[in-house]
């Protein structure tokens, strides 16, 4: 998926960046799929997806490429879904090549990691904006001649 520059008003064929998603399977190597039950690329969305079965063991070498790019590149975002096994779901360190699995770094573990520090993040941020209004609103008071009121904040 990516987003697309505005096509012109009226246009019939609106797409102005085509980027072609396929997928090649290792069982079938000859064969690409294509997005959107089609059997060739998407010419016409800028969503496309691609659902079929995989077998254990299998392959599947996932493609992005370019077909008309009028403004000379494009960046898009690329979702992959399903039960996926081995060094898939895990990144790609030493640890988890020499077995030592209670050292690698998992995806539960870095999306808990990412998940922990946003919470975060949003927990001081909002700390600091209640101190900032909270600061602003006793300076009101004090222009207004409410100084002498007790310091509620």
């Amino acid at each position: 998926m990516w987003t697309d520059p505005p096509g012109a008003q009226g246009c019939k064929k609106c797409l102005i960046h085509d980027v072609d998603l396929s997928v090649v399977s290792s069982k079938n190597p000859g064969v690409s799929y294509f997005p959107n039950g089609l059997n060739g690329p998407d010419r016409n969305n800028n969503a496309e997806r691609i659902r079929m079965p995989a077998e254990n063991g299998e392959i599947l070498t996932i493609k992005v490429n370019g077909y008309n790019l009028v403004y000379g590149q494009q960046r898009f975002a690329l979702v992959v879904a399903g039960c996926f096994g081995g060094v898939s779901n895990t990144l790609d360190t030493e640890a988890n090549k020499s077995g030592k699995s209670s050292q690698g770094y998992s995806i539960a573990k870095i999306v808990g990691g990412v998940i922990g520090v946003v919470v975060g993040l949003l927990i001081i941020f909002s700390g600091g904006y209640w101190w900032m209004k909270s600061r602003e609103s006793r300076e009101e008071a004090a222009q207004r001649g409410m100084a002498n009121l007790p310091n509620m904040f």
